[in-house]
């Protein structure tokens, strides 16, 4: 379910799921003033593939990225910042803090191919499952539920398009 709250049950589908929804019982249970963040993807951990896929869409080297593999990229900055806001208002709870909406790889590459100038033919679509990639959890939805975030903390997480085109100058700066 796409933009899922807070509060929603959880249903962890594969192990990595099942010890993170443990250490938060774990953590809440210790410390029922504390908080937990739950974020989406940062973004700045895409940059080495994006690196990689840059060089070879320049080379004029086809790509193959999958299109049924989502994420929601969120700066780290605004990462950092949620984090801070928390500490500062002594926050409680379960808070989520995540891009704005998801987006494939595939979207994430032809975005890249068209910001540097180059045919979208060399993005070419593919699957994890053709590729032979063996994922433990490939989720429809990555997005989380903020209703209220801003009111709570002053500010929303950036533009997904914001974040990409920073993902993308910080690659042609490289």
């Amino acid at each position: 379910k796409a933009n899922m709250p807070s509060d929603t049950p959880h249903r962890p589908t594969c192990e990595y799921g099942r010890q993170k929804a443990a250490l938060e019982r774990t953590l809440l249970a210790l410390s029922p003033q504390g908080a937990v963040l739950r974020i989406t993807k940062i973004a700045e951990t895409l940059l080495p593939l994006l690196s990689r896929w840059r060089r070879q869409l320049l080379e004029g080297r086809g790509v193959h990225p999958f299109s049924d593999l989502r994420c929601a990229p969120l700066r780290l900055a605004d990462a950092v910042r949620c984090l801070v806001k928390i500490a500062e208002m002594q926050a409680e709870g379960v808070i989520h803090c995540g891009g704005e909406r998801d987006i494939t790889y595939l979207e994430i590459c032809r975005l890249l191919a068209a910001h540097l100038g180059v045919s979208r033919h060399l993005v070419q679509e593919t699957t994890a499952a053709a590729s032979g990639v063996a994922l433990s959890a490939m989720p429809q939805h990555t997005t989380l539920g903020m209703t209220g975030f801003a009111e709570r903390f002053g500010f929303v997480p950036a533009a997904l398009d914001t974040t990409l085109s920073e993902l993308f100058a910080g690659l042609d700066r490289a």
